[in-house]
């Protein structure tokens, strides 16, 4: 993984609160929830960058690590493009 670009090194203070966001055009269950897991595993130190690196390369972990429990994970927009339509919609 190239870390050059990474934002995480700007982190100077630690904090109880994180927002992260997510865009996508569809997920898989519990999809984004394993993304922050993974996230929080590298930060505190349980997964490394080569760990996260190894996953992406081949599509599974060398090591465990917990998904992110649902409380505090908001669904916060829906946006369907305009050639999108709903027939229950008047």
């Amino acid at each position: 993984l190239d870390t050059s670009n990474s934002f995480a090194s700007a982190v100077t203070t630690a904090t109880s609160t994180y927002r992260i966001t997510v865009t996508g055009d569809r997920f898989l269950y519990k999809m984004v929830r394993f993304m922050v897991g993974a996230l929080v595993a590298v930060g505190t130190h349980k997964l490394t960058l080569e760990d996260m690196e190894f996953a992406l390369d081949n599509g599974s972990f060398n090591k465990q690590f917990v998904c992110a429990p649902p409380h505090g994970l908001t669904l916060r927009d829906v946006t369907y493009n305009d050639d999108i339509q709903f027939d229950w919609i008047y």
